[in-house]
């Protein structure tokens, strides 16, 4: 009997040491990452060199020569063609993110949208206008258009796939 109580003790003695490692272990891993710091210098100096593009760093006195030639610039009368109001070519009926497009290949102008909170879109005029987007109903609660696709054999069918990755 004593044996196996002994047994018993050395057992539950291991168990609980395996478990309070693995859990020690399992929480320090999701609690402990930290971002290295050459990832955010990495991405910095990414920024740079895009900004700086064809030179290989912004020189010291960039930002104020940019500054003044923006400011040359809109001090300048208008010339015909070169400043002018913005015109909204629409559409007006349809708003949010866009998440999927599909052109069809027979005709470019048929385009459908899939948007991230409004379902399923089409336009037959190639997206330009104000009106140019209709609302196609699904027949099923669908918010998010994540893919479209077009039949090749038949480009009046279309398979939708929802949600979004």
């Amino acid at each position: 009997m004593k044996t196996i109580t002994a047994a018993l003790v050395i057992f539950t003695s291991c168990l609980t040491f395996f478990f309070h490692q693995t859990n020690n272990n399992s929480c320090n891993e999701i609690f402990s990452f930290q971002e290295e710091p050459k990832e955010a210098y990495d991405a910095f100096t990414f920024l740079t060199a895009m900004n700086a593009f064809p030179n290989a760093d912004i020189p010291a006195d960039g930002y104020a020569k940019a500054w003044q030639k923006h400011l040359e610039i809109l001090g300048k009368p208008q010339q015909s063609g070169l400043r002018t109001a913005w015109q909204n070519l629409g559409p007006n009926n349809v708003g949010g993110r866009t998440i999927s497009i599909a052109i069809d290949p027979v005709d470019t102008a048929v385009i459908y949208l899939g948007s991230a909170s409004g379902g399923l879109w089409k336009s037959t005029k190639g997206g330009i206008g104000l009106n140019a987007w209709e609302y196609i109903p699904t027949g099923f609660p669908v918010l998010g258009v994540g893919a479209i696709a077009i039949n090749p054999v038949n480009h009046n069918e279309i398979i939708i796939g929802t949600g979004e990755t």
